[in-house]
């Protein structure tokens, strides 16, 4: 049998074409301008946040996400697009973070606000579920590590919501939080997924964040892209702001030059 090995060399060329294509359908760029995304400071003054390129070389693009928080400050940067999901449904979640500065390496979290039952008729606050590297791992300064928050620990920051379960004394497993609470997951309407930079740290810190995993999502953490540079005369290659500007357009309306 006669094999057409160039037609099943193209035909794996398409299917790794649409992979790709696949995979970067799936990729969500986060920026200033097009995110609905929101920072807050937890009601901490000394805590500011914004979009950076870098720091170092980021796991995706060029930028990320970036904190600074003082030895009290709190700060985070979360989406409510995942409201109302049980936890037991997020069955990849996966970040990027990068310490900065900090005497003490800082903690970039990943966090949500909690319902403990999605099923009943309380969906108060309750506290939020955390995820912290430092439970399971050891953050270093100046590198970018990758967190597996799935196979990681967690606390619940409100005990008596809680029962004094999953403290952050004791912080569970994911298979121990399902356990203890089946029907677990975001509060429906209001339950922010965070990532979070948090003290008491001393002296404060700086941290970055960048190539969230949710499920079948990746978000990609980037500053908005430089504006286009406008065009003098019409011509693309010509910068109005170009000391040749007065120029060009006289040569164009003259009809001396018509093309670049």
């Amino acid at each position: 049998m006669k094999v057409n090995y160039n037609a099943i060399t193209g035909l794996i060329a398409v299917a790794a074409l649409a992979a790709s294509t696949a995979a970067l359908a799936d990729t969500v760029t986060v920026t200033p301008s097009t995110s609905t995304w929101f920072f807050s400071n937890d009601g901490f003054p000394n805590a500011s946040q914004t979009f950076v390129v870098g720091p170092g070389t980021p796991p995706l693009g060029a930028g990320s996400v970036e904190w600074t928080v003082d030895s009290s400050g709190t700060a985070t940067f979360g989406t409510l697009a995942y409201s109302g999901t049980l936890f037991a449904n997020l069955t990849t979640l996966q970040y990027s973070s990068y310490n900065v500065t900090a005497i003490a390496p800082a903690t970039v979290s990943l966090s949500f606000d909690v319902d403990f039952n999605l099923t009943d008729s309380n969906n108060s606050y309750q506290g939020r579920l955390e995820f912290k590297p430092s439970f399971t791992g050891t953050v270093l300064n100046g590198q970018w590590q990758t967190w597996d928050a799935n196979a990681g620990r967690w606390w619940a920051s409100d005990s008596s919501a809680s029962g004094g379960l999953c403290g952050v004394g004791a912080p569970c497993t994911r298979a121990e939080v399902l356990a203890n609470w089946p029907h677990i997951g975001l509060r429906a309407g209001a339950g922010a997924m965070l990532l979070k930079l948090d003290g008491p740290i001393s002296g404060g810190a700086t941290a970055a964040a960048d190539k969230l995993v949710i499920n079948g999502t990746t978000y990609d953490f980037e500053q908005d892209p430089a504006p286009p540079t406008s065009a003098c005369g019409g011509f693309t290659d010509v910068a109005t702001d170009s000391i040749y500007c007065n120029q060009v357009e006289w040569l164009k309306n003259r009809g001396v030059t018509l093309g670049c």
